[in-house]
């Protein structure tokens, strides 16, 4: 576990050197990092993807991570770890499994799967450590 954090905190440092906004005309990312909770315990293998909220403004890339065991996670746009650019977002979440049937299925029933319909939102600003948390209510 210790070198996990090790290794992120080692790619945290480099994409502030070598990430955002150094090549490509890419913007200028800022780290994101949070924790999805589901009924108080850690949502593990939850996608969580940041959507530009004004279509006027909607760039190609949508910065987005999966949550590890403990429910965490670090976004990633242009490199790994690297953080989301500035601005306006509605949040899209999707926590797979593989039923009994062996397809995937959506935990959360598609309820957060839609950007025009996510009740989750948030601003990322220019400034290093944004934080966004999420707890989810779910009914087994």
């Amino acid at each position: 576990m210790k070198r996990f954090f090790l290794l992120a905190a080692l790619l945290l440092l480099a994409s502030s050197f070598w990430g955002c906004g150094s090549k490509d005309n890419r913007l200028p990312c800022f780290s994101v990092e949070g924790k999805i909770l589901a009924n108080g315990e850690p949502a593990s293998g939850v996608t969580i993807t940041f959507h530009a909220a004004d279509p006027k403004n909607a760039t190609p890339v949508k910065p987005g991570a999966t949550t590890a065991q403990d429910g965490s996670y670090i976004l990633s746009t242009y490199d790994m770890l690297d953080g989301a650019p500035a601005g306006e977002y509605t949040v899209t979440i999707l926590w797979e499994q593989v039923n009994e049937e062996g397809k995937k299925v959506d935990r959360l029933r598609g309820a957060y799967a839609d950007p025009a319909t996510t009740k989750y939102k948030t601003t990322v600003r220019d400034q290093p450590n944004n934080t966004y948390n999420i707890e989810l209510r779910v009914q087994e």
